[in-house]
């Protein structure tokens, strides 16, 4: 989960659902469905408690609250209370900070990292991969049909050259019948 993947599945989030669901104890799973959650990252599980532990403790109603004051040392109190956060849950600074500043972006508080042609250029490779996927599944399909009709059409050769040659056997046959039955030994 990259920050810039997690900035764009909460944006997403946010812009279908609201800004409650960053209240939501099922932010996880909402994530995941906004496939923002690499199951190959080493610290997925982690990242994972990070997110409830935010939600737990009300995070967004802390940065909701200094972006609605316009508290001009929002950022000293947001620095405070991630160290009494990490400290409490004893999680680590490096993984909480990322989620936290997602956050915090999608709330307005903060600028992006990542500029608004880095988060197109995410989501189009998104697509672009969804849609090479879809392809090549597509494609494999064929092949596989294509290869199916190949062995379909070999297995109706072969019985038709069986039954053809098992015709000329009976009617071999019953031409020897008819020789034996006129010419006995």
């Amino acid at each position: 989960m990259s920050s810039e993947t997690l900035q764009i599945a909460l944006k997403h989030a946010v812009d279908d659902l609201g800004f409650d669901v960053l209240k939501s104890p099922n932010l996880v799973n909402i994530l995941a469905d906004y496939h923002a959650l690499d199951v190959h990252d080493p610290v997925l599980k982690e990242k994972k408690g990070v997110i409830k532990s935010l939600v737990a403790e009300n995070y967004y109603d802390k940065i909701s609250e200094w972006r609605n004051k316009a508290d001009t040392y929002w950022e000293s109190k947001d620095s405070d209370w991630l160290n009494r956060f990490c400290n409490k849950t004893s999680l680590k600074r490096t993984v909480v900070e990322p989620i936290a500043d997602s956050m915090k972006i999608v709330a307005g508080l903060k600028q992006s990292i990542c500029n608004q042609e880095d988060i197109e250029e995410e989501q189009n490779k998104k697509v672009d991969s969804d849609k090479r996927i879809s392809e090549k599944t597509i494609d494999r399909k064929k092949a596989m049909n294509q290869e199916e009709k190949a062995v379909f059409s070999v297995i109706i050769i072969v019985c038709v050259i069986f039954i053809g040659v098992l015709i000329s056997l009976i009617g071999l046959l019953a031409v020897l019948g008819i020789f034996l039955r006129n010419y006995p030994f």
